[in-house]
C-alpha cells in the first residue's frame, strides 16, 4: 500500500496547520473588516457547471467520477460557477449588491510545475449587484460630533447629518468625539451617539470609533487614561473597529494599549493572589522608591526632563530574610505557585507602620478612617502593599554552596501599580 498523500496534493502536519491557520486568519480579518461576509460551498458540483462555464476543454482537468445514482459529479476547481449558482438560486431574496468572500480547497488535473499542484487553496472576493468604480471603493462617513451637534450652531447638523445620509447611503460610519472625551463631557458623548443614531441609523457592525489623540505632553497622563476609557466604552457598545491616533503622539509618549481578553476571544487571567508573603522579613531588607523620567537631550546639550508618572513605585529586595533551607523551599514553592513575575500577592511593609508620617508615633487624629456611633472599638491594621516578582528578573537566583556559606539571596519585588483591586 502507498502510504504517499496522492500525487499532486498534499498534508498538513501540525506545524504547517499552524502556518496555514494564521494566514488564513489574516485573510478573514482583511476580508471581514472590508465590508466582506464569508461563504462555502460543497467540494461536490455537477460536473455540467463547469463545462457550461468554459467548454469541454475544461473536462480534461476536472477531477470527474459517476456516482451511485448515475450522476457525473466533479471536485469543484474553482469557485465561480458554484457562487454564480448560489446567487442565481436566490436572487431574488438577496439584497444587492453581495459581498462575499471565501476561500475554497480546490483541485485541478493540470501538468504539475514547481510550486503549483493539484489541489491549491485560493482566496476570492467578489462583489456582485454593483458595477463601476463605487464596486471597489469604501466610502465613508465621518462625523465629529462636538462640532455638528454645538447647539451655538444648530445648521450644521442639517448640513453636516442630513437625512439624505442615513443607512445605506455610506459603507461606514465613523465618529469622533475628541474634544467631549478629554473633557470629560460623557453626557454629551452618550447623547451624541443616541442622537446620531436614530438621525442615521447606521448598525454598530459598520460603525468606527475615533478617540483621537493628546496634542500637549504635559496632558498625556489625563488623557491617554480617558481615550483608553473611550475605547472600553466604544467595544462595550459593540463597535468593532476603534482607533487610536497619531503615531507622533503615540511614539512621544510611549502610549501602550494591551489587548482586551474579550477581543482576543482569551479568558482574562487574574493577575493577583490575595495572599501574603510566607516568610517574616529580615533586618536587611531593602526598599527604594522608583520614578519614571523621560530625558530629552537636544543638540546643544540643553536637556528637558519630563516625570512619567505622578506617584513613586517601590521595589523590594527580601533576600536577606531567608534564613535556611526550609525557608528557602517555602520560597521557591511560592514563587512556582506565582508563575515567577505572573501574578502578585501581599507583603507587610515593613518601613511604613504608622499613620503618623511612616515613622512618628501614631495618633487618633493622623487618618480619618470613618464615623463611628461610639459603642464598638476600631484597630487600625497593618499597611500592606501589593507586590510581584520583579518581571526584570524573572527569577531566584540563589546557589547551594553560596547559601551554605552564608551568602543572602537576592530576592527583588516590585510593587503593582495596576487597577485591579477595585
Amino acid at each position: 500500500m502507498d502510504l504517499q498523500p496522492v500525487k499532486g496534493t498534499r498534508d498538513f502536519f501540525p506545524e504547517q496547520m499552524r502556518q496555514r491557520n494564521w494566514l488564513f486568519d489574516v485573510w478573514r480579518k482583511v476580508s471581514l473588516q472590508s465590508g466582506f461576509e464569508e461563504y462555502d460551498t460543497c467540494v461536490l458540483e455537477h460536473e455540467e457547471l463547469y463545462i457550461r462555464k468554459a467548454g469541454d476543454e475544461i473536462s480534461q482537468q476536472l477531477y470527474s467520477f459517476e456516482d451511485k445514482s448515475g450522476r457525473r459529479l466533479s471536485l469543484r476547481p474553482e469557485m465561480t460557477p458554484s457562487l454564480a449558482r448560489m446567487i442565481l438560486q436566490h436572487q431574488r431574496s438577496l439584497p444587492m449588491p453581495v459581498r462575499w468572500f471565501s476561500i475554497p480547497q480546490c483541485f485541478r488535473y493540470e501538468r504539475m510545475t514547481k510550486g503549483r499542484r493539484r489541489e491549491h487553496f485560493q482566496w476570492n472576493a467578489d462583489i456582485i449587484g454593483q458595477s463601476g468604480v463605487t464596486a471597489e471603493a469604501e466610502i465613508l462617513l465621518l462625523a465629529f460630533t462636538p462640532t455638528i451637534l454645538d447647539p451655538e450652531m444648530p445648521e450644521l447638523k442639517r448640513a453636516n447629518l442630513p437625512i439624505g445620509w442615513a443607512y445605506p447611503a455610506f459603507d461606514r460610519l465613523q465618529l469622533e468625539d475628541y474634544d467631549w472625551l478629554t473633557g470629560g463631557a460623557t453626557a454629551a458623548r452618550r447623547a451624541g451617539y443616541d442622537l446620531v443614531q436614530a438621525r442615521l441609523g447606521y448598525p454598530l457592525e459598520v460603525q468606527d470609533y475615533l478617540s483621537g489623540f493628546v496634542l500637549l505632553a504635559q496632558d498625556a497622563d489625563l488623557y491617554w487614561r480617558r481615550i483608553d476609557a473611550g475605547l472600553d466604552e466604544a467595544r462595550r457598545r459593540g463597535v468593532p473597529r476603534r482607533y487610536v491616533w497619531a503615531l507622533p503622539q503615540i511614539a512621544r509618549d510611549g502610549y501602550t494599549r494591551l489587548p482586551n481578553p474579550d477581543d482576543t476571544h482569551e479568558d482574562a487571567m487574574t493577575p493577583f493572589d490575595d495572599i501574603a508573603y510566607p516568610l517574616a522579613l529580615g533586618r536587611d531588607a531593602s526598599v527604594s522608591p522608583e520614578f519614571s523620567t523621560a530625558v530629552a537631550l537636544t543638540a546643544s546639550g540643553h536637556e528637558r526632563r519630563n516625570a512619567l508618572w505622578s506617584d513613586a513605585r517601590l521595589r523590594f529586595d527580601v533576600g536577606p530574610g531567608i534564613r535556611s533551607e526550609d525557608e528557602l523551599g517555602t520560597l521557591i514553592a511560592f514563587f512556582r505557585a506565582r508563575h515567577g513575575p505572573a501574578r502578585g500577592f501581599r507583603l507587610r511593609d515593613p518601613f511604613d507602620f504608622s499613620s503618623n508620617g511612616m515613622t512618628g508615633v501614631p495618633t487618633a487624629f493622623d487618618q480619618i478612617i470613618g464615623t463611628g456611633d461610639g459603642l464598638a472599638n476600631a484597630a487600625l491594621g497593618h499597611p500592606r502593599v501589593w507586590l510581584e516578582i520583579d518581571p526584570d528578573d524573572g527569577f531566584v537566583d540563589c546557589g547551594y554552596c553560596d547559601f551554605a556559606a552564608g551568602e543572602a539571596p537576592s530576592i527583588p519585588l516590585i510593587e503593582l501599580r495596576e487597577e485591579i483591586f477595585a
